[in-house]
């Protein structure tokens, strides 16, 4: 009964638990988002309270000669303001952003009180990202207009960007108390109160705007971020979809729905979520990512891979990307390539800890011990407190037969965690390994007052007891091994070798037979079963489990050799010697098959090849009475009568039983000598 280890089992899955979650998360929707072309600029300037990613900042219409401030506000020079005002917009429009800036700054100079002027200055520097003049401009606005809701709105908009969320709400409250229709500004405060984690407010705020505005998708979207946020799932999908209800084109929001979907573990709705934002928005990495990952989570392993490469094709040095890929793979068996994925994934990334665990993982699966070790040694030095690390170093150290390295690795690791109940069952096994039976008889019992229910553990103890020679407490632990796992045949098998020992062989059949619906391909099972229906008279049943167990193993001499013996049993010699022919091939030096062979052939007349076979068994085994005895028959009957007497007078000394009838036909050879 040889110590089992626990390896990995299931080892994917905890690869799988370090990366189910995806990289990118859900996307709040508090980034402003100015980077726009000149034709985005145009429809910005020119647009209806067109709002940006997140904070809307409003970009009113200008009108040259009809703006009610600008005739009340003529100075000497109107026609030159104008003109350079009517400049900046054409400038802006093409996305001459330098010279729409120095075209409203003139117009502002010549006219101090040209509001329009200092407004779409301060929109420009919004674009160019020059806040803090962009902020001055609004200021300005507010002094010349304190109704102004829409430069209140877009000066809290700038110090939103700045990251001066308490003054953008500020501002925007400004913005509502002028207006308190104003259901931008209602939404922007929303962002804004997200930003400081003051999520009651939050939604108070995305829940007016929606009052004002019930077409507003974008607070639909950001309600549904919340929700998610504190685990209201079914009301943040709710939210998604009213979202894309009322923009079809919303790619974020049914981004947002795939991220949802997944967190309930619906992955069909999340891959056709997912597929729906990336049909409105080819583009979206985060996206395509996340379909990679819902593909993988429901088993569409092809479908993930093509997904994955996509995204690596798009971004090579996306280090996520290829460990994940890898990750796949394993799924797939398809060990090299998640090799290679996972090598990948370490060269962008040398620290990348998941990637080292998960080749090291890998390696052990490949049986290439070394490379694992090294792997897991990188794991270490970069996370010295991973107790797992320590576990499989310890186990690719077993394999590799360096138990004092193994025992290092496991008594490490369960310094980190203590109430790793598998690391001391494989710590056990370990001090099996060196002979160590007490410290292993402490480890098994360790692991069992942690986890009772670790078969594994139970069976090793019993192991370690058959060592002390407490064959009770054994058989107490083998029946618990089976108890907690009916289906542990190695147990079951144990089990019958204990009965058969005791000799409760009914008990020994059952457990033999158990093992063998477990395991159909166990030969040693069918070989004791074999046994046990000979020592019951069952001739017939004894030859056909010897027969099974030769034909699963080939090389199981032992068979081959009782099959001889039941063969000489029943007569037929032929079969006898050709039984015990194979056990000699499978081992020459297995004794008492070419001990039995020289005596098979011999009892067929076959006496040079007996004296042949008896000659090579005393050169293996000088002190075998049985070859010496069956070489001075076969010797008799070739007429070698010198030689017989001496053979038999060796077995005689050897403490041989002669038949005495032979001795007395050697007698009258011993006188003539």
């Amino acid at each position: 009964m040889k110590n089992s280890k626990i390896y990995i089992t299931l080892i994917i899955f905890s690869l799988i638990a370090l990366s189910s979650g995806s990289l990118f998360a859900v996307t709040p929707q508090s980034e402003i988002n100015l980077e726009l072309t000149s034709s985005a600029l145009k429809e910005k300037l020119r647009g209806d309270n067109v709002q940006t990613t997140s904070y809307r900042t409003i970009e009113k219409e200008f009108y040259p000669a009809e703006s009610a401030l600008l005739k009340s506000e003529i100075t000497s020079a109107p026609d030159i303001a104008e003109s350079h005002y009517n400049k900046g917009i054409l400038f802006a429009e093409k996305g001459e952003l330098d010279k729409a800036v120095l075209s409203f700054s003139n117009a502002a100079r010549l006219r101090p009180k040209f509001a329009d002027a200092y407004y779409n200055q301060g929109i420009i520097y919004g674009y160019k990202k020059e806040y803090n003049k962009a902020i001055t401009s609004f200021k300005k606005v507010i002094r010349l207009d304190k109704k102004s809701a829409e430069a209140y709105n877009n000066l809290g908009s700038l110090y939103g960007i700045k990251g001066e969320y308490e003054r953008a709400i500020e501002n925007y409250k400004k913005a509502i108390k002028v207006d308190p229709h104003f259901s931008d500004a209602y939404y922007n405060l929303g962002v804004a109160y997200g930003a400081l984690g003051m999520h009651e407010e939050e939604i108070a705020s995305y829940k007016k705007n929606i009052e004002i505005d019930p077409a507003s998708y974008r607070s639909f979207n950001n309600l549904g971020l919340i929700y998610g946020m504190v685990g209201m799932h079914t009301e943040e999908i709710a939210c998604y979809r009213m979202a894309v209800k009322i923009n079809p084109r919303f790619s974020d929001a049914y981004y947002n729905l795939g991220v949802a979907y997944s967190a309930r573990g619906m992955y069909s709705l999340a891959v056709k979520s997912y597929k729906k934002a990336l049909s409105i928005d080819e583009g979206m990495i985060d996206a395509r990512y996340n379909l990679a990952d819902a593909y993988r989570a429901k088993g569409d392993y092809t479908e993930a891979i093509d997904e994955y490469n996509k995204v690596i094709e798009k971004y090579p040095s996306f280090a996520e990307a290829h460990y994940n890929l890898g990750v796949t793979y394993l799924f797939k068996e398809r060990n090299l390539d998640a090799i290679m994925s996972l090598r990948e994934a370490v060269k962008i990334d040398p620290d990348y800890l998941d990637a080292h665990f998960s080749l090291g993982a890998v390696y052990m699966l490949q049986k290439a011990y070394h490379k694992a070790i090294e792997e897991f040694v990188k794991v270490v030095n970069l996370e010295p407190d991973m107790a797992v690390a320590y576990f499989y170093l310890g186990v690719s150290y077993g394999a590799k037969g360096l138990v004092d390295d193994e025992i290092a690795s496991y008594i490490k690791s369960l310094e980190l965690d203590p109430s790793h109940a598998e690391v001391y069952v494989n710590l056990g096994a370990a001090f099996s390994e060196k002979g160590e039976t007490d410290k292993e008889v402490i480890c098994y019992k360790r692991a069992i007052e942690l986890n009772p229910e670790i078969s594994r553990a139970h069976y090793n103890l019993a192991g370690a007891y058959r060592t002390k020679g407490m064959s009770d407490k054994e058989l107490i632990e083998l029946e618990k091994a089976v108890e907690i796992d009916p289906d542990y045949a190695e147990a079951h098998y144990e089990l019958g070798v204990i009965y058969g020992v005791k000799g409760r062989l009914e008990k020994a059949i059952t457990h033999y037979e158990r093992a063998l619906s477990l395991k159909p391909s166990y030969a040693k099972a069918h070989y004791n079963l074999g046994i046990i229906y000979g020592s019951k008279g069952l001739t017939e049943e004894e030859i056909y489990h010897y027969k099974k167990a030769i034909t699963i193993d080939p090389k199981m001499k032992e068979a081959y050799y009782n099959l001889g013996i039941v063969y000489g049993e029943k007569g037929d010699t032929l079969k006898e010697l050709e039984s015990f022919k194979k056990a000699y091939e499978i081992d020459p030096t297995f004794m008492p098959a070419i001990t039995n062979l020289a005596a098979s052939y011999c009892s067929r007349g076959e006496n040079i090849n007996a004296i042949e076979s008896a000659k090579k068994a005393i050169e293996l085994y000088p002190e075998n009475a049985e070859a010496f005895y069956t070489l001075a028959i076969a010797q008799y009957y070739e007429k070698r009568y010198e030689s017989a007497i001496e053979n038999m007078d060796k077995a005689l000394e050897l403490g041989m039983e002669v038949d005495p009838r032979f001795e007395e036909a050697l007698a009258k050879y011993r006188s003539a000598e």
